[in-house]
């Protein structure tokens, strides 16, 4: 994966049941999105990671689904890449 957008979304409110419903909606569109792309990877509950080599196709998709739900990013140049440390 070459360059990619690290995006982690705001929980929202439990006491709020429409801030709730558009929640779960983002959650089910990132699951379809990882099952549907390989390059798509769910890092955590609230967590995504696209890649934009291609086009920002994906980024759209997602901002588009998240309606009110606020979230941060940060642009990767390089993609993840994880480093193991053994003992």
């Amino acid at each position: 994966m070459a360059t990619s957008i690290l995006l982690v979304f705001d929980k929202p409110n439990p006491a709020d049941p429409r801030k709730q419903q558009q929640w779960h909606g983002l959650t089910a569109n990132m699951k379809n999105l990882a099952n549907s792309n390989k390059d798509v990877q769910i890092l955590g509950e609230n967590c995504l990671m696209l890649p934009i080599d291609q086009g920002l196709d994906i980024f759209h998709d997602v901002i588009h689904d998240s309606l009110d739900v606020s979230y941060k990013y940060a642009i990767l140049p390089e993609g993840l890449e994880w480093h193991a440390v053994n003992k």
